[in-house]
């Protein structure tokens, strides 16, 4: 008896163990290599970014990141493929200053610098690195 119990716990917990890990288990948890995405604030005020991913499918936003300016913020953990970055006015949060900023994602770290540009808005650009 003490022996089929064991069996079956033990089998419960494998089946736990491998069968019971969501879909959306951080992608580094998955063996997946991932990159950070560093963003230089050279506007005068400060900003907010958002990123959205599609990893297996399923939509996956990023932390909100708050930056000063002249400051910098990462993103961490960022799977690779195409990203989309929406950057909103920190002092106006409902105030998007730039919807859909494209970043494609290697397998190694991006350095982007963001201005003002015509308009109120800011612009994107290669900070290399």
């Amino acid at each position: 008896m003490k022996r089929s119990i064991l069996i079956l716990v033990s089998l419960a917990l494998a089946i736990l163990t491998l069968g019971g890990m969501p879909k959306n288990a951080s992608v580094q948890a998955q063996g997946i290599p991932t990159a950070s995405i560093n963003f230089r604030n050279e506007a005068p005020i400060p900003l907010i970014i958002q990123g959205i991913s599609f990893v297996g499918g399923t939509l996956r936003k990023g932390q909100p990141l708050f930056i000063a300016p002249g400051k910098n913020a990462w993103d961490t953990n960022v799977p690779p493929g195409p990203r989309q970055y929406k950057i909103y006015d920190g002092t106006q949060p409902s105030r998007v200053l730039a919807p859909n900023i494209p970043v494609k994602v290697l397998n190694r770290d991006v350095f982007l610098l963001i201005r003002p540009a015509k308009g109120g808005t800011v612009e994107v650009i290669d900070g290399g690195g």
